[in-house]
């Protein structure tokens, strides 16, 4: 089913006087996780992306005059956040319940749901996180720290069926080198 994806969390999380704290400093330390279209570099550098961009007229509207930037693998995102090493969190970022019990949601900015990132022609003929679940010889990537891996689990996949992966470029490497099925 449609799951919501917020893109922008830990604004709400800020404690009572954090806003007024940045406000003074004039900067915002946002994690982030390289996922495109969500959040990506430019070849110069520069954090751009959806989600990138709308955290950056959020910022300004604050009142911030800098954001600090700071790349954090995506399994990380919601620690960092929790240890105050960093003030938000800029992702594209499924709303489950064992996250929202940790770190306060923006409104999600739009929908989506899960897919399946298979070579071209689809040689195994695979056509669900089900099926997959009862053929043991595939194997799947998965972004760590992604709810993907827990519905694989849910489903019956084993735990040799699931190679976790940073993001969501190594991934799809995975699958072009046929390291992995999906």
């Amino acid at each position: 089913g449609m799951a919501s994806f917020a893109a922008i969390i830990g604004m709400l999380s800020l404690r009572d006087q954090s806003l007024t704290r940045l406000q003074r400093a004039g900067v915002i330390k946002i994690g982030y996780a390289v996922e495109s279209p969500y959040v990506f570099l430019q070849p110069g550098g520069e954090v751009t992306g959806a989600e990138a961009e709308v955290a950056k007229v959020i910022v300004a509207r604050l009142g911030l005059q800098r954001i600090d930037w700071r790349w954090v693998e995506f399994s990380d995102l919601i620690p960092e956040l929790e240890s105050g090493r960093i003030d938000a969190i800029v992702a594209g970022m499924f709303i489950t319940p064992e996250r929202a019990r940790r770190v306060s949601f923006s409104e999600p900015t739009f929908h989506v749901q899960q897919g399946l990132l298979v070579a071209a022609g689809n040689p195994r003929q695979l056509h669900s996180y089900a099926q997959i679940a009862t053929l043991p010889g595939i194997k799947i990537a998965v972004i760590s720290g992604a709810v993907e891996a827990t519905l694989l689990k849910q489903l019956g996949a084993s735990e040799t069926q699931i190679v976790p992966v940073p993001d969501a470029l190594t991934g799809r490497v995975a699958v072009e080198t046929g390291a992995v099925d999906g």
